[in-house]
Order: C-alpha cells, then structure tokens, then sequence
C-alpha cells in the first residue's frame, strides 16, 4: 500500500459540551456504541472485522488492531479511530477513507521526450492507488531527465483532477524552454592529437543541446580512440556539468592525459597466436599499469593457454622502457611448454565411493568450463532432449574450441585447468558428506609428469573419514498425523532420511521443509519443525528428533475481497477452491489463484490470511485482485506477400456486466498490393479492380466466457458471429458464420476445442472467362456460383510442448483437425469428412542454432454419392506457409489433367490455375542461426509437397520439392520472415516460377 497508514488510535475526550476527560480515563471502560463513518453501505461488512463489540473493555491495543485490519483490507486509503465519552459508555468511532486510485496519467507540452519514455520513468500508472507525493515525486523526475537531456529551464507543473472519493485524473503540463547549447569544447592537458580529430571522435557539432549522455558516450569514445592508438594509461575526464545552472550556453571543458605509448609485444608463443592473446587482455578499460595490473593480465593469458592444453605455461609481463624514448613496451615473456593429456585421474583412499563415479564430477566440471559448441560434436541424447527432460551426458568425446591455425583434437576430460579440479574437488567432497562423510577431504591434486612432459597422471588424495549413519529417527509433538506416517514420508522420497541409513544434513533439511509441507496440505498453517541431531561419542551415529509445534488447523472464517471494483462476488465464489469453514491450505490457494488469473480479467491476484500474525483455528482470508483495463482498443497495421497491406481494430470488453464474460470484436482490412507475387489470373482480375473492389476483410463478434465454472475447473466457452470477404485465385467467397465453441484444457499441455459452425456461403467465381459451372469448373470438381448453407462439427486437439509459440526453439507441436460437414440444402448435396493432421519438432543444436521440421497432411472423404466439397474447404499450397518457391495457393494437383485451360478468344493461351485439392502432403526442414544475436536471424530451408483432387491417388513420395534461404527481423510480437524460395523442379507445362519472395509475420 502506498497510502499513508494511520494506526494511531486515540483515545479523546468528549466535545466542549461535556466535561474533558484524560485518555487514562477512557482506557478500561466499556464500550457503549461503536460506529463507521465512511463505509458507503459496507458497514456490515466492515463491522465483521472489528472483535470489539459493545459492552467489551476498551483496549489500545485491540484497537490499533483493528485500525491495521481494516487497513490491510486494502478498500481503505486512511483509517483511523478516537473515542469519547458517552451516556452508555464510552464511543469508539471509526473513521474510513475511500481509496483512489489513478484514472489515467496525460502528458501535455512533450516534444523532446515520448509519452512512453516519460511513462517509464514515473511511479504513476492506471489502476495503481493515488498518492500526492508520489505526484510530486514523478514531476521532479521528470525535470530532472529534461535537465539531464539539456533542458535546464523545463518546468512541470501536475495537477489532479476528481473528488474526494473518485478516481483522479493525473495531467502533467511540461514548459520544456530553450535548451542549453554547447558553445565550444576545451581540450586541455596533453592531448598528442589535433584537437579537430578528437573533436570528430567526440561526434561534437557546434551549437549542438549540451546532453549529459552525448557527452559520457564522447568520453568514452575518446578513451577507446587513445586505446586503440597505444596510450593504455590515457586518462580522459570533464570536470562535470551544472544541471542546475540555467545557462543558455556553456563551454564543455575536457581534460586529456595521454600519457607514454605502450607498445604490446609477445614473445616465446610459437602455436597461440599473438592476435588472440591480445584480444584475451582487457586493454579497453581505463588502465593503470601497475604490478597488481601485470599480475591480473599474466593471470589471464595463463587462462588462455590452459584452456588450449598448455598445462605448464609460464607468462611473465614486464614494463620497460624504449631506449629511444617516448614509448614503452608492455612485454609477456610466455612459455608455452608441450600440450598436455591427462592420462589419468586416480583417487587414492577412495573406498566407499568408485574411482569412475569420482572421476565423471572431475569430468563434469571440465565439461562446464571449457565451451562447447555442439555442431559438428558427436551427439549425446542430453543434447537433443526436446522435451525438457534431465538426460545425463554419456561421455561421447568433445572438441574444445581450437586456437587459430592450429587443429587440436583432445576432449576436456584429457585436459587439466586447476578451476575446474578444484570445482569437481568440492562437488566430490559434497558427494561424500550426502552420504554421511561429514569430515570428508578431496585434494589438492598431486601431478606426475612424463619425461617430455607432454603426458599428466593426476593423483587425488582423498581422507574419507568416519561415516555416520543415522541410529534413531524420532518425532515430537505430531499429534494429529501418526509418526509412522511421517516415517513413511522420510522413507519414500529420493534423498531418504531412515535408520540405518547415512547421515546427510542436506537431506535431513529437505525433510524438514517436505513435513512442513505435509502440515500446510493437511491445514496446519502455522506449524513449526525443528530438528535436533545428537552425536555418539566416536561420530559414527546420529540420533535425529523432529520436533513438531503443530498449531491451529486453520479453518476459513470468512473470505474477504479487495480491488475488485466491477467484478461481481459470485465471480469469486465459483473461481475459489477455499470455501468458508473449509481447510485453508497451499494448494488450495494455489488453485484459486490460478482460477482467478485464467479469466483474464485480472492482471495480479493474492490470496492471504488477514493477520498473518495471530495463530487462530478460524481465521478471516483476504483475496486482493487488480483489475485489468476493461476497455481495450487495438490498431495492428501489417504486411505480407499474400495478404498485401492489412489494417486489423480491434475492441475487448474484458469484464462484461462484471462476470467475467469477454465482448471481443475484430475488424481486419486488407488489399493486396504485391501482384507479381500473385498466382496467374489473380494478378490480372486484381489490376483490373477499383481499390475498395479489391478489399478482403474479416469482421468478428464475439462472447467469451474463459472459465465456464459449471463444465469444471478448466473448461471455456465462447459465441462466435464472424463475416469474411475474400478473393481467391479460382473463385471469389462471402462467408458469414455463426460458431459456439468449448474449449478444454486437458493438462500436460494438450487442449481440446469443440465447436459447430453455421455457415452461409456465397460463390462468385469466374476463371478463364468461364463461369464456375462450365465445363473447366466441372472438370475441376467445383460449384457453381451462388449459396450455400453448411453445417459443420470442427473439434480440434493440440499438445503444445514449444518454450515459446513465436520463436519456438525447443519442444514439439501436434495438432489434430477432423471436422464432418453437410449441406443443408437438398439442391448441393455435401456431406464429407475433412482430416488435417499438422507434427512439429524443434531441435537446439546449439546455443543459437535451431533446426525446426514440420509434417502436414490431410484428406476430404465424401460420405454421400454425388457430394462435392465446396472450394473454401478445399486444400492450397503453395505460398509462405507451405511450400516456399511457389506463387500463393498456386501449386496445381497432381492428378489435375490438363494442368492448364485454354483463354476464351486467345488463340494458343492457357492459364494455370490450381482448384485446390481433396488430399495434400507438406513437409518443411528448416535450419536458423543468428546473424545479429537477438536482432536479426538467417534461416536455410527445404520445402515440399504435393495436392490431389482423388485422395486415392494421393502418393505421399510424389512431392515437389523447393529450397531456399531467408531472414528474420525479429521483433517482440514474432520474426518478420523474408524468404527467397527456389522451385527445384519446375513444370514448363504448368507455367511455373523457377523462384518466388515471401514475407509474412511469424514462422512456423
């Protein structure tokens, strides 16, 4: 809470008209009458919380208490309570101030800055409890960014408007002023270079704003500049700019040592090149070459060499100075010794644990240290583990990166980096006290070199100790849950913690923590478990008591709501698995915060008891939300190769008549614009349109209910009415649809949807000058231009496993889409079943490389004689989402005979246009890499696939195959894809394109 707590309870005297009297004097007595200003309605409600009731003694301390509950309701900015003396008693009031909270932040006079930046820096956000210091607070800041930016004289002035119990209205008015400017900047000190060349480095323009960041980043350019010419130990500073000082003008004073050239010499490296020595030292930094400074740079050249083999190189830096004088020289004297094997790792001692499992730890952790890049690597299956499973590593061979010039084949078992022992010493020494090893020692390692010294035997000590087993497992204070059942929770786990078994303080914690857990489920909120270890003599036996302070088990009094402004009570009562008199438990709360936060209507929810503090058997839980924007507006432009230029509005009502009910609507318009990327025929009619005959659209309505509480925990619904307007290549659709639809979420990330679809279909098709009922629409298996009504069941399962649907690395997608369909009229006979079955796999081959396969497929059976399927529901490829190197919806099917049709009044003039499919097979392999991490990625693919009218003449190895390459922008809302595809087989007799562009929003 931000609001400013008011827990002093006073204890007043009576008003004038009666006689004045100590707070001693009212301390003790009984209360007469006890009453709440402020609760608008709410004083039942308000009175629940309060445990002073008339007739009781009146105490300080209960009252400060109830001050803090009320509080922490969070409904109330202020509380705050007095007493007085009355005819009955003595009369407790309290005083309760609404909470307000703000309505909306506006910005006016900003040019310099966004309203986004300006958003960014304040403590003030919609929604978020109003306060006037924090107002003053985000004025303040904000003059200060300004004066930090060069805006000295930037003034802001904030005002709230509303009353004393609305929601306030913030306006900050920002009176930016001239800016200070940059007179000329002063170098002074010895600069070594034309003040006009480090004035170019410093990017400096006269009369430029005097910007407190333009000229860090210009000091650090100039520092890097002296770097990169030898002056190591340049130092570059300013004295500092006055942002108070209201100047209009100023002179950007710099100072310059650049001190003595260094020159950077290596001598004695015959196979680590001088280049990635050099770029190993951090000679970009400001230096000061000292011994402490030599000493670190030997230390990391050191590094360098042992993570190449070179396990007994010497490096010694020395600064001397050049006879000529002027310069100095920075020289490392390096001893690069053979490249050393490690032959083997012998752990002498080790008796209770085997030398191999010891030596896979040390292994391990020389894995970690040295990088290793994947590609090219023999596979291991901890690799390749798409799931997100834990699979260990087997031990396949590794290649460490290899110096420049020079093919070194060792595997980071066989080498030795003293870091990395040590850190496998300690892992080894961890490994011994879990299994009851307290006094366990591992190291330091003992080295036995070979005469030429190109050979390592490692030898470990190890001083095992005394085991401890645990003698005696005992519990105290378990009153309610029987020790043999908490015996049997010890006992079960993985890190088992019974008699007779090794003692491991680790293990024995983790117990701890699971009891408590036990407790919590059962209800048990306040319990306490202290463990008590006691010793033999010797240290060969642990006694272990698990002492248990039970406590209350917790009941739920009454469950009270906090920011819940427009969301209706019964939203809560069916989201919440507490139920009052019930058991207040963990996953209870869980349960119910998960259930609150589905609707979508909250963007926070938490779940608490009302004073944590005070152990009861009933106590009173808080459920405080925060409730999303109701309202939302959207505007999303985009563009893509098939669609052209799109402009989608939407509106989101989230909360509907407050419960929870979602009011969506959608408008998308789009025109395609990029005709050389059409299939044939449909650029033409397209250059042949007016622009608003040319327009596609889609328009949706909708009702959404996220959580349908009577269908169970994890079930939705929604009502669809939906119209769409589109032009495709062999037939033009005007659809309007009405859809209501279950959705289920299953768990383990699978989904099931179900819904009917209503559908009103109009038919406006030309090709070739030929109307759809012409013999070329015949032969095509198509309708003929008009109506039509379908009904349609479409159920929908999917098991989602990607780490992230728009730039999915890992995991996998399975999507599985029957749907029966059926004309309802007696005139079109349709009635057929459509499959369409979609497998993705995402494979990380490395740290940045993704290779990413899908398998589509899909078939249209006809369930009744003489049925056809309409053309909408018909299969395309061809095109961005399918095989890449196509048209849009251009490949033909196979089995189409002639391909093409000849043009009406065109002598020797065909036209290929593809009807679309009954049956289809697409399968995509695509390889991503980064070129700029984050930014921009490139990506290698193979496409191919097929269509068929007949799916009994689909052959799933009849496929065309298309390749390609491609970039992606990426952005927070997915990769904006440009992709160049190849048609690697190309039909002279279908008129096909030997390549194609595409771009779209997204990949697959």
């Amino acid at each position: 809470m931000v609001a400013r707590l008011f827990l002093v309870a006073t204890i007043m005297a009576a008003p004038a008209a009666a006689p004045a009297q100590a707070p001693a004097d009212l301390e003790g007595q009984r209360i007469g009458e006890i009453r709440f200003l402020g609760a608008d309605g709410g004083e039942e409600d308000v009175r629940s919380i309060v445990e002073l009731a008339p007739g009781d003694r009146l105490s300080l301390a209960e009252v400060r208490r109830a001050v803090k509950l009320l509080f922490h309701l969070g409904v109330f900015g202020q509380v705050r309570a007095w007493a007085e003396p009355g005819p009955a008693g003595a009369i407790l009031t309290f005083e309760l101030l609404g909470l307000r909270r703000v309505r909306s932040v506006e910005f006016f006079g900003n040019s310099v800055f966004s309203d986004a930046e300006l958003r960014r820096w304040i403590r003030l956000s919609p929604g978020e409890e109003f306060d006037r210091l924090r107002l003053s607070e985000a004025a303040a800041e904000i003059e200060k960014r300004y004066a930090r930016r060069g805006y000295r004289r930037a003034q802001v002035i904030a005002r709230e408007e509303g009353g004393a119990s609305e929601d306030v209205r913030v306006k900050l008015f920002v009176q930016e002023g001239p800016p200070t400017r940059v007179s000329r900047v002063v170098l002074r000190g010895d600069a070594r270079f034309p003040q006009r060349t480090l004035l170019e480095v410093m990017e400096y323009t006269p009369g430029q704003v005097l910007d407190e960041g333009w000229l860090s980043a210009a000091l650090e350019r100039l520092r890097r500049f002296y770097h990169r010419q030898d002056y190591l130990e340049a130092r570059v500073s300013s004295p500092g700019v006055d942002s108070g000082l209201p100047a209009m003008w100023e002179v950007v004073t710099v100072d310059v040592q650049a001190g003595e050239r260094v020159r950077v010499e290596f001598r004695g490296n015959r196979i680590l090149s001088s280049r990635e020595l050099r770029r190993a030292l951090p000679l970009e930094r400001e230096l000061r070459l000292d011994e402490a400074t030599l000493a670190e740079f030997e230390e990391i050249l050191r590094d360098v060499a042992l993570r190449q083999g070179f396990a007994r190189v010497r490096v010694t830096a020395r600064l001397e100075a050049d006879p000529a004088g002027g310069t100095r020289c920075l020289r490392f004297e390096i001893e690069e010794g053979p490249r050393v094997r490690v032959e083997d790792i012998q752990f002498a001692g080790a008796r209770a644990v085997s030398s191999a499992e010891l030596r896979a730890i040390v292994e391990d952790a020389l894995a970690e240290d040295l990088p290793q890049p994947l590609l090219a690597q023999a596979v291991d299956p901890g690799d390749l583990d798409i799931f997100g499973g834990a699979q260990p590593r087997r031990g396949r061979p590794r290649w460490p990166d290899r110096p420049d010039g020079f093919w070194f084949d060792r595997t980071p078992e066989r080498m030795y980096l003293p870091a990395a022992y040590r850190k496998g010493l300690e892992r080894v020494v961890d490994l011994y006290r879990s299994r009851g090893f307290l006094s366990a020692r591992a190291g330091p390692p003992e080295l036995a070199w070979s005469r030429d010294g190109s050979r390592l035997m490692v030898r470990i000590p190890v001083e095992e100790g005394t085991q401890t087993l645990i003698g005696a497992l005992g519990f105290e204070g378990n009153d309610s849950i029987a020790a043999a059942d908490l015996l049997r929770l010890a006992e079960t786990d993985a890190e088992s913690v019974r008699p007779g078994g090794p003692f491991d303080p680790n293990a024995l914690e983790n117990l701890r923590r699971r009891l408590l857990q036990n407790y919590a489920d059962r209800g048990f909120a306040y319990a306490r478990i202290e463990s008590r270890v006691q010793f033999s003599p010797d240290r060969d036996l642990a006694d272990v008591t698990l002492a248990v302070d039970e406590g209350p088990r917790v009941e739920v009094r009454r469950i009270l709501l906090s920011g819940n402004r427009r969301t209706a009570r019964s939203v809560f009562d069916r989201s919440l698995e507490l139920r009052r008199g019930g058991r207040f438990t963990p996953k209870k709360v869980a349960a119910s915060t998960e259930n609150l936060l589905s609707l979508g209507v909250f963007s926070g929810a938490e779940i608490r008891l009302l004073d944590p503090d005070r152990a009861q058997e009933q106590k009173d839980v808080l459920v405080f939300v925060r409730e999303r924007p109701a309202n939302n507006l959207t505007l999303i432009p985009g563009i893509s190769s098939a669609e052209g230029v799109r402009l989608e509005i939407g509106y989101t009502h989230l909360n509907l008549f407050g419960r929870a009910l979602e009011l969506a609507t959608r408008l998308r318009v789009n025109r395609p614009v990029f005709y050389p990327l059409m299939p044939p025929g449909l650029e033409e009619r397209y250059q042949n349109m007016s622009f608003v005959e040319g327009l596609e659209g889609f328009a949706l309505a909708g009702l959404h209910w996220p959580r349908a509480w009577w269908l169970g925990a994890n079930a939705g619904v929604r009502l669809d009415l939906a119209a769409v307007q589109e032009h495709a290549a062999s037939f033009d659709l005007t659809r309007f649809s009405l859809t209501p639809g279950l959705d289920l979420h299953l768990g383990g990330g699978v989904d099931l949807t179900l819904q009917l679809d209503l559908e009103r279909i109009g038919f406006d098709c030309s090709v070739a000058n030929q109307s759809c009922g012409a013999a070329a629409g015949d032969r095509w298996n198509r309708y003929d231009e008009g109506s039509l009504f379908l009904v349609g069941f479409r159920p929908e399962i999917v098991w989602d496993r990607r780490d992230n649907p728009f730039r999915p690395r890992r995991g996998a997608l399975l999507s599985f889409r029957p749907e029966i369909d059926k004309s309802l009229s007696s005139s079109r006979e349709a009635f057929f079943a459509r499959l369409d079955l979609l497998a993705s796999v995402y494979f990380p081959l490395a740290r940045d490389l993704t290779l990413a396969v899908s398998l589509r497929g899909g078939a249209i059976v006809q369930l009744l004689s003489g049925s056809k399927t309409p053309s909408h529901k018909l299969f395309f490829l061809g095109g961005r989402n399918s095989v890449r190197g196509y048209r849009e919806d251009a490949l033909i099917p196979a089995d189409l005979d002639p391909p093409c049709i000849e043009i009406p009044g065109a002598a020797n003039q065909t036209e290929c246009i593809s009807p679309g499919g009954n049956a289809y097979v697409n399968a995509k392999i695509e390889l991503r890499f980064p070129l700029v991490p984050g930014r921009l990625e490139a990506a290698v693919f193979s496409d191919g696939g097929n269509l068929w009218i007949d799916p009994k003449r689909m052959d799933p190895f009849e496929i065309r195959p298309a390749g390609g390459f491609g970039l992606r922008w990426v952005t927070p809302v997915g990769p904006v894809a440009f992709d160049f595809g190849f048609n690697l087989d190309p039909d002279p007799a279908r008129h096909e394109d030997t390549w194609n562009l595409h771009f779209n929003i997204g990949e697959f």
